[in-house]
């Protein structure tokens, strides 16, 4: 078009009655001085958008971490608040135990379920520490039949049967992944750290079996009862009754097949249990 090929004139007068200037602009180019100017009001409103969206973010991110600073807090209250009363139960335990046979009294507490909602906050907060730094419940650290009441007829052993220091069957002639506590029949059965029931049921070469998985870090397994007081699913505590000696499949005399395995290699347990 014709009008697109003339010239525009821009005159500056100045007020002093000095030369007057005199500058000739093409369309085209006041074309891309408009374009030019048109982008940078977009860059500006959009970077403005983005900024105002970054300080957004960052309040919510400095929110968020506040309530996590709390949650982590609160969390730390019950975990205290659950120590004493755990310690609470497993001193009624022991006291049971000690009353049991001369008061008639049951060895078995009424409060035997873990609450559940605390066992997943503690099992985040064991699987995010190191093993230094386990609270003593998480570790399996308490003899699954007490020393007054039993006593080890066989010890840990490992031999070249044993696949990754864990025998496929439990039991074999040179590999013991556990250690055997004698006991009469019918004596409790506690567990060694709080967990949770992975199965409890009948095995073929453990009898009546029950696994607790303990925080995603420890395993134990514990055989040849006579009777099993838990289920799988069940939310037990460190020294809560889950089981009753007894003999099935390959043991003769009653006792109880007790392992620890971490990392899907068994430990000596005598290495988690207190000496005396």
């Amino acid at each position: 078009m014709n009008w697109q090929r003339k010239n525009f004139s821009v005159l500056v007068i100045p007020d002093d009655g000095s030369r007057t200037l005199k500058f000739k602009l093409s369309y085209r180019m006041l074309l891309g001085i408009g374009s030019g100017l048109a982008f940078a009001l977009c860059m500006i409103f959009i970077g403005l958008f983005f900024f105002w969206q970054a300080l957004s973010w960052k309040n919510t991110a400095e929110t968020l971490e506040q309530e996590n600073e709390r949650l982590y807090a609160d969390v730390a209250r019950v975990d205290e608040l659950a120590q004493v009363v755990m310690r609470m139960q497993v001193g009624e335990q022991k006291l049971r135990s000690i009353l049991a046979g001369h008061m008639g009294l049951s060895p078995i507490p009424d409060e035997a379920q873990y609450v559940e909602g605390y066992y997943e906050i503690s099992t985040l907060l064991v699987q995010n520490k190191p093993r230094s730094g386990l609270e003593m419940h998480w570790i399996p650290a308490i003899w699954p039949v007490p020393p007054s009441l039993g006593w080890v007829a066989r010890a840990f052993e490992v031999g070249d049967n044993c696949v990754n220091g864990l025998s496929p069957s439990g039991v074999l002639k040179k590999c013991h992944s556990g250690i055997d506590i004698a006991a009469s029949a019918g004596t409790p059965v506690q567990a060694t750290a709080n967990g949770q029931v992975t199965f409890a049921d009948f095995d073929p070469e453990l009898g009546h079996m029950v696994v607790i998985d303990h925080g995603g870090i420890y395993t134990t397994r514990y055989g040849h009862n006579r009777a099993l007081l838990v289920k799988e699913g069940d939310y037990v505590r460190q020294g809560q009754y889950i089981a009753q000696v007894g003999t099935s499949t390959q043991s003769r005399e009653p006792h109880l097949h007790y392992e620890v395995i971490e990392g899907g290699r068994a430990c000596n347990p005598h290495d988690f249990l207190p000496q005396n």
